[in-house]
């Protein structure tokens, strides 16, 4: 490729342009543009480049955009694209939010069992419920939970605490779940089971003990333990009319 001069003597051929020094600088015969610098690539820059606001970096590819680098100088993020669709975010405040996962120890080749899709933390109030009907309970101000998730793995922590309970019938569950319990799908491997401290227990034995995960439900069963270390499923009715139970459990989450 060769650039054309025109100047008061006529037309011709030039191998390369330099404007104001180091400012622009054409090699045409390597087909290259440097800003800033003599170019050693096609488009070679040195110093600050902008962009205008939400336009993009673009690499593209066939009929759609294969794939794209977005800024927002206003809301200053960082937005990067690739099939047409947004899969990463730099937020202004530096959290980098990801919307389908973060593969681990693995080869950059997507595999879903090393790609972790899903982080959450937060509160969740604990209930309780009857399998037949649900009793009336007054709950106290210390009823309350705190959950973690991480990918499909939910780690509950808990205190159910009511200071009055009446009516009710069928197998005493815990409700209020934040997230549906997965079914089986290797042995019992969703069927997590975590032990409790009773606090406060206004009833008769047996007192609860345990808690058993239920398939697809978002409700835990409520077991005492028997002398031979077996457990059983309690009624409501065999639940205290004042009771605090603090609790740990892990179970799989459907999603």
């Amino acid at each position: 490729m060769a650039l054309t001069k025109i100047t008061g003597e006529g037309v011709g051929a030039v191998d390369s342009l330099t404007v104001d020094t180091n400012t622009l600088l054409v090699d045409a015969a390597n087909n290259r543009v440097g800003i800033g610098k003599t170019p050693a690539y096609t488009l070679d820059i040195h110093g600050v480049t902008a962009i205008k606001d939400s336009e993009s970096l673009t690499w593209q590819g066939n009929a759609q955009l294969s794939s794209a680098i977005v800024g927002s100088g206003s809301g200053a993020t960082l937005h990067f694209w690739t099939s047409a669709n947004e899969r990463m975010r730099i937020q202004s405040g530096g959290v980098v939010s990801f919307s389908t996962g973060i593969e681990l120890g693995s080869a950059l080749d997507g595999t879903a069992a090393n790609t972790l899709s899903d982080y959450e933390e937060g509160d969740w109030e604990p209930t309780l419920l009857g399998a037949s009907s649900n009793p009336t309970v007054s709950y106290s101000g210390d009823n309350g939970g705190h959950y973690i998730k991480i990918g499909t793995l939910l780690y509950l922590t808990g205190c159910l605490r009511y200071n009055s309970r009446s009516g009710g019938s069928g197998a005493a569950r815990l409700g209020g779940l934040p997230f549906t319990i997965d079914a089986r799908s290797n042995g019992d491997n969703s069927d997590g089971c975590g032990p409790m401290r009773v606090n406060v227990w206004n009833g008769t034995d047996p007192k609860p003990t345990l808690f058993g995960a239920r398939q697809n439900d978002d409700k835990l069963n409520i077991y005492s333990t028997d002398e031979d270390h077996t457990s059983t499923t309690l009624d409501v009715g065999d639940m205290g009319t004042a009771c605090m139970m603090q609790f740990t459990i892990v179970v799989h989450t459907a999603s």
